[in-house]
């Protein structure tokens, strides 16, 4: 499972800084933090768990703090395009059906899980869809499974795309830097992990950092 691939060499091994109001029972009171040395980064070695959010959080990132364009309104539309769902309860106005990332139920469902949502329904909670229009509620998890195997985006976007002549994979590197001249990005530097040799690529067009 995900656990098992944690604190490995698929893993950057993060932390997070001492944190003041949480993480009591770990040392030095630091949580682990796993990001994926992959491809498909994080995605490949989670817990497959797919949650996007809350639609406030997208808006206050446009209100309050500047990220413009990032309002619920503008991402829903690439989150669906992304999206290819094959769940029955899901509300299709907040998913989509043709996009290379599977997301789907769980298709083994214990005991416990049920009476979870019967209970929450007792004391007047509604069963909800994570990823829809409200999140309060109680709710069974979504994945990003595809016919019982991970759907990592390396999966869903690289695997279709690897016999592309545009595309080209340099693995066993690492992104050191971005080149710039003025205010533009025009490449990166990168170092080889086996032989720790450096080089510059330069790009004709855009650098995208992902």
């Amino acid at each position: 499972g995900c656990v098992e691939l944690q604190r490995t060499a698929v893993d950057w091994q993060f932390e997070t800084v001492p944190q003041m109001h949480s993480s009591f029972a770990l040392r030095k009171q630091r949580s682990k933090w796993p990001r994926g040395k992959v491809l498909g980064g994080t995605s490949s070695i989670n817990a497959m768990l797919y949650i996007r959010g809350n639609s406030i959080d997208y808006d206050r990132w446009e209100q309050i703090y500047g990220g413009d364009g990032w309002n619920w309104k503008n991402v829903l539309p690439y989150f669906k395009k992304a999206e290819n769902w094959r769940g029955s309860k899901g509300d299709l106005n907040y998913h989509g059906t043709d996009g290379p990332l599977t997301v789907d139920e769980a298709r083994f469902i214990t005991s416990g899980a049920n009476w979870f949502i019967s209970a929450a329904k007792e004391i007047g909670f509604n069963e909800s869809d994570p990823n829809g229009e409200k999140q309060e509620g109680a709710s069974y998890l979504q994945f990003t499974i595809e016919d019982g195997e991970r759907c990592s985006t390396a999966k869903a976007y690289l695997h279709p795309a690897r016999y592309r002549e545009n595309l080209f994979l340099l693995l066993n590197s690492h992104v050191t830097n971005v080149e710039m001249e003025g205010d533009k990005a025009v490449g990166v530097r990168l170092r080889d992990e086996k032989t720790n040799e450096e080089r510059v690529v330069r790009a004709r067009k855009e650098v995208i950092l992902s």
